[in-house]
């Protein structure tokens, strides 16, 4: 196994998110895609990821975390 990279991080305020993939990538890598988010909406797979982990993470039920993955 040998570590690539990483993509640059990615940020918005009640939308759409889509990371940019590291320099360096080829078809067949592990890719993960690691996502929080605060507040009453959801985080899906992004098209092609399989999820790992998605769940709430805080008792007030605001506060999500994922981890998705792709070879």
């Amino acid at each position: 196994m040998l570590y690539v990279g990483a993509g640059a991080g990615a940020a918005a305020n009640n939308a759409n998110v889509t990371p940019a993939l590291p320099t360096g990538w080829q078809q067949g890598d592990l890719l993960l895609v690691y996502a929080s988010a605060r507040g009453n909406g959801t985080l899906g797979a992004p098209s092609g990821y399989s999820t790992l982990f998605n769940e709430q993470c805080h008792s007030d039920l605001l506060h999500k975390l994922a981890l998705f993955y792709k070879f």
